[in-house]
């Protein structure tokens, strides 16, 4: 507590989408939903609260056994559900070069082989931006690097192999939907109508589906059934909504 501070998030440490997080304001609070949140998720961590600006950014990228670095996909993740903070909804590749050093920087003092993907948040009055979290898993944003024409499954492959890793030629500009999961945005989003670029986009050349496509509409539709079917599940939204 004396080194996090307050407010802070008890965040399980091993989890996904966001569930078991839970924000906490006093020690007070802290000591009250732990027993509840460690019976659920197992051991935890706290974490300092980021007073961020609204979205985050989710960096992509690859190093080889020989400690090079290859090609990096950078995502802007504006729309999230739960909107406390979880999956990303709505998204756009874009280029900072800022962050991905500052994560490769974080690779290289741990000395890491393979890949990582990491969640950065920016401080809204200082501008500064903290690495919150590293998964050394593949994500399911993945697809972000899939239609920028970036293989990082390819990659790992061949560097397993002892094989020479290919320069990509990176298709800038491209956005991302994960469309069930933006209609649970849009429900109980207060910033519905307000956000730009509209909900109501849903057609544009540099536009993909991270949950299928309008050619083939039966994953997206399947996709929508189980989520609302998992949302029925108290104990389900109890972990994502606390």
């Amino acid at each position: 507590i004396k080194y996090v501070g307050f407010p802070s998030l008890i965040k399980p440490n091993i989890s996904a989408g966001a569930k078991g997080i839970v924000l906490v304001k006093d020690k007070a609070e802290l000591l009250k939903r732990i027993p509840e949140i460690q019976e659920m998720f197992g051991a935890c961590t706290l974490q300092r609260y980021v007073h961020h600006t609204g979205y985050y950014y989710n960096v992509m990228l690859y190093r080889d056994q020989y400690g090079k670095f290859h090609e990096s996909v950078l995502i802007k993740i504006m729309r999230y559900f739960p909107l406390k903070g979880g999956t990303s909804c709505y998204c756009e590749v874009v280029e900072n070069n800022y962050l991905v050093s500052i994560c490769q920087k974080a690779l290289e003092i741990i000395n890491w082989v393979g890949f990582a993907d990491f969640d950065i948040m920016e401080e809204e009055k200082t501008g500064e931006f903290k690495i919150i979290e590293i998964n050394p898993r593949i994500p399911a944003s993945i697809h972000a690097s899939f239609i920028s024409n970036i293989n990082f499954p390819e990659m790992v492959i061949l560097d397993l192999l002892g094989k020479q890793i290919p320069e990509y030629n990176m298709k800038k500009g491209m956005k991302m939907r994960f469309l069930g999961l933006d209609i649970m945005w849009f429900i109980f989003s207060s910033n519905r109508l307000k956000f730009r670029p509209s909900w109501f986009r849903f057609w544009e050349s540099s536009l993909a589906y991270q949950d299928g496509s309008f050619k083939d509409p039966l994953p997206i539709l399947m996709g929508m059934m189980s989520g609302i079917i998992k949302y029925m599940n108290p104990t389900f939204r109890k972990a994502k909504l606390n």
